[in-house]
């Protein structure tokens, strides 16, 4: 069974969490100060301070902010909880509802709906993809219902930290050909309408094995008409 992440080697030095957070503090509130004095514009701060979230990620060990902040976070209840049973439920990119409340239910833009979106409005045309790619996803309800039975398991489990991954890879996976299929069909089927009510088209997006290629398409479809 796999156990809650722990600062080990990647305290760097420091022995807990807290000395950990209060030091970033520290690090982020000095920086913020230094780059306001060079009078910067908000534009170039928020540049700087991205830059210097992902320095700090990758110090720890963590390839981007994203996952550091979580580990922290995880950190910071395994060291806070006491003796009270702890539960950490890791889904994969969390989607529209299968079932409940009702299928389709969706609350917000977020990860691959941004995709979905952009396509049924008729703004992405190509994406850089490899077809036969899993994507890790799972329906917002599935979630929900994982939750309340890890609930459960940890009272029969007599209060150990249990950690539960929630993904659909190896069940039931979908690749990122299927999600274009299913795109192209739905959105046929039940087109986007814009501001005007008028329905729109779309087609099956033009796909790019390498980033060579999809730059060389940039250049050529979008860079060459500015210059002329």
């Amino acid at each position: 069974m796999e156990k809650p992440l722990n600062l080990g080697k990647a305290a760097r030095g420091r022995s807990n969490v807290v000395e950990v957070w209060n030091g970033e503090n520290e690090l982020v509130a000095n920086r913020l100060h230094q780059l306001h004095s060079q009078n910067l514009t908000d534009k170039e701060i928020t540049s700087a301070m991205q830059n210097l979230g992902l320095e700090r990620a990758h110090y720890y060990g963590w390839p981007n902010t994203y996952t550091f902040t979580k580990a922290m976070a995880e950190m910071v209840m395994v060291e806070s909880k006491g003796d009270l049973p702890l539960v950490i439920i890791r889904p994969t990119m969390v989607t529209s509802t299968l079932k409940d409340p009702f299928p389709g239910w969706l609350e917000g833009v977020r990860t691959v709906d941004g995709v979905l979106v952009s396509y049924a409005k008729g703004r992405l045309k190509c994406l850089a993809h490899k077809p036969e790619v899993v994507l890790n996803l799972i329906p917002a309800d599935i979630v929900v219902n994982a939750i309340i039975g890890a609930m459960g398991m940890e009272f029969a489990e007599q209060h150990l930290d249990l950690i539960y991954h929630l993904s659909s890879s190896m069940k039931n996976p979908i690749k990122v050909s299927d999600i274009h299929d299913f795109m192209f069909t739905f959105f046929t089927k039940h087109p986007w309408r814009d501001r005007h009510g008028k329905e729109v088209q779309v087609a099956k997006l033009t796909n790019f094995s390498s980033m060579a290629c999809f730059h060389v398409y940039m250049a050529i479809r979008f860079q060459l008409p500015l210059k002329v």
